[in-house]
């Protein structure tokens, strides 16, 4: 008994911390009080999730293991780094961050209990706590009066497909008397697929695919994003992301891996459209916010076609693609928080203009990292494209390696708009002085980069025992 709390730790913290954010209101809080507090409550449970990684905490609910620390990292790291950046935000416009760093709170437990779930409750109780933290972040980043449709567009979006995942759950249970993944997973392994199997195993799929963002559920996403402050839009394009790559991934290995070859076609579908829709949707407007959630949505449906097979190689290229698709957004939201006019953080593209000759190094980085998503070589995007191309190479998918080479052409003409803004329109105004920890949080993503492009081995046999373990 004494050893499941204290393996429980880790949430255990996000929870004493939801309840000291939900009994104390930070308001007028001139030292940020809150963002302090919010930080180590994360650092906290980020170091006992480290201790304690491979711990199942509840039998028959969670599974530990390598697979769900690196996860669990990723989204701890992304929330902390979130948190600094928008700090200074908050400080600046002179608003309360309480409600902001209690939806952080909310978002980290929910992501971590969806990165360790091995039970359908579980998952779908997990991913209905995320998607409420998430309507919180859109409704309290309200600044326009449109944003507020997209916001109820959402929040009804949401409600709708965690019904039909409800509705999954108990049809799966009524099936296999059982919600633990290991148990529908033997059910669907010994008996023969019917319409009812077929129809909840697509349903908790269908529900992953709106989550995540993937087309054609992506428009109340992307639509919201190009609105939102940056410090919502930071969080949205990292945390939440890992969490439902890491939930989607454990839920196709471990419960509906048989069901693989009856949605091959489906999976196929989807990502090519999500490729093509963020594709396009990147040169559809001036808004950087929204271009860079389109181009986010392009990203993800390269990660799902290359988890089409759910085979090792096509899961390692899909883990490379993702780390590295967060390892450049991160660099470009960091790039955001530094170029400010008057306070105010830019929205369109045309408020960048000459940005090269008032920020030349922010502007030289922002360009590396764009380039990076775009796989230019020797940069470490590179090594995701490479490793996608030829993963379709071995399956002989040359249609979708021509297909993807052409609408990388669109990413890069929406690319060079942004290039061309930035160093050969006109400075119209002068941007704000950038806080020193910018710098420094660019310097250190720097190093990370540098790092992949000289042992980019490393990543690749550092993956394999992610892929071991998801399988295990």
């Amino acid at each position: 008994m004494i050893e499941s709390f204290i393996y429980l730790s880790p949430l255990l913290v996000l929870l004493v911390g939801l309840m000291l954010f939900s009994a104390t209101e930070f308001e007028n809080d001139e030292q940020m009080r809150c963002f302090k507090i919010c930080r180590n409550i994360l650092s906290l449970s980020l170091f006992l999730a480290v201790i304690f990684y491979n711990r199942p905490m509840i039998t028959g609910l969670t599974s530990a293991n390598k697979f769900t620390l690196v996860f669990q990292i990723i989204t701890y790291t992304s929330a902390l780094a979130v948190l600094y950046l928008s700090r200074k935000w908050f400080s600046n416009m002179k608003i309360s961050g309480h409600k902001y760093c209690y939806c952080l709170i909310t978002s980290v437990l929910a992501a971590d209990l969806l990165i360790i779930s091995h039970n359908i409750l579980l998952t779908l109780g997990s991913s209905l706590l995320l998607l409420f933290s998430n309507f919180l972040m859109m409704k309290n980043a309200e600044n326009k009066k449109d944003l507020s449709i997209n916001v109820r567009v959402y929040l009804i979006s949401s409600i709708c497909f965690v019904t039909l995942m409800c509705i999954a759950a108990f049809l799966l249970y009524y099936l296999s008397n059982s919600f633990d993944y290991t148990a529908i997973l033997a059910y669907l392994d010994t008996q023969q697929q019917d319409a009812i199997t077929f129809t909840a195993s697509a349903m908790f799929i269908l529900g992953f695919i709106f989550m995540i963002g993937l087309a054609p559920m992506h428009f109340c996403l992307t639509e919201t994003l190009g609105k939102v402050m940056l410090p919502v839009f930071a969080y949205f394009m990292l945390v939440p992301t890992a969490a439902y790559w890491a939930g989607f991934i454990r839920l196709n290995m471990k419960m509906l891996s048989p069901l693989i070859n009856e949605f091959h076609l489906f999976y196929i579908t989807i990502a090519l459209l999500s490729v093509a829709v963020g594709a396009i949707g990147t040169c559809s407007g001036q808004n950087i916010r929204k271009i860079m959630a389109y181009s986010a949505v392009y990203q993800w449906g390269i990660i799902f076609l290359m988890l089409q097979y759910f085979t090792p190689d096509s899961a390692d290229a899909a883990f490379v693609c993702l780390i590295l698709y967060l390892l450049a957004m991160y660099g470009i939201c960091v790039c955001l928080f530094s170029l400010k006019i008057k306070g105010e953080y830019l929205f369109m593209l045309n408020e960048f203009s000459g940005a090269s000759t008032k920020r030349p190094y922010v502007s030289a980085l922002f360009t590396v990292f764009l380039f990076s998503l775009l796989g230019f070589p020797p940069l470490p995007g590179f090594l995701s494209i490479f490793s996608v191309l030829n993963n379709l190479s071995m399956h002989g998918h040359y249609y979708q390696i021509v297909y993807l080479l052409t609408m990388m052409f669109f990413i890069a003409y929406a690319y060079l708009q942004i290039v061309k803004t930035f160093y050969f329109e006109t400075k119209q105004s002068a941007f704000d002085r950038a806080d020193w920890g910018i710098y420094a949080l660019l310097c250190i993503q720097v190093v990370f980069m540098f790092l992949i492009v000289l042992k980019p081995h490393y990543l690749l046999e550092n993956l394999n025992f992610m892929m071991e373990a998801a399988l295990g």
